[in-house]
């Protein structure tokens, strides 16, 4: 993101027009994954969005950004995944299997949200009592 206050969401526009061409106009928060900071590696909060199906005539139109890319290719998600880092796989598949927003931590599900809390969704009160 641009330190000029950019959203995610407006950076993740900005990256796929400059880095392929493509006009992303809709789109969903699919993984969020929180990376802690390491020697010579900044730390944070990384974003995935699903920006759906690209239609042939978009796919057709892709001009890449040869600083940024050397080479791109169609194929299915498998196949796919084989060609990514360790960390940007494991975001991607974790947001391939849920239906809802993904936390991460460090590229792997938090227990206690990985299963039982959903962005959206309501979970049954505690049989021990409510803290308000």
């Amino acid at each position: 993101m641009e330190a000029d206050g950019e959203t995610p969401w407006q950076a993740c526009r900005r990256e796929v027009a400059e880095e392929c061409g493509i006009d992303v106009r809709s789109g969903r928060l699919a993984c969020m994954d929180f990376r802690p900071r390491r020697p010579g590696k900044p730390g944070g909060i990384r974003f995935l969005f699903d920006c759906g199906t690209i239609d042939d005539q978009s796919l057709a139109a892709i001009v890449i950004q040869p600083e940024e890319i050397s080479e791109y290719r169609i194929i299915a998600l498998p196949g796919a995944l084989r060609l990514l880092r360790g960390p940007i796989r494991r975001r991607v598949q974790a947001a391939c299997r849920g239906r809802g927003l993904v936390y991460l931590e460090d590229g792997r599900p938090v227990p206690a949200v990985g299963k039982q809390a959903r962005v959206g969704a309501s979970s049954p009160p505690s049989q021990h009592g409510t803290m308000k």
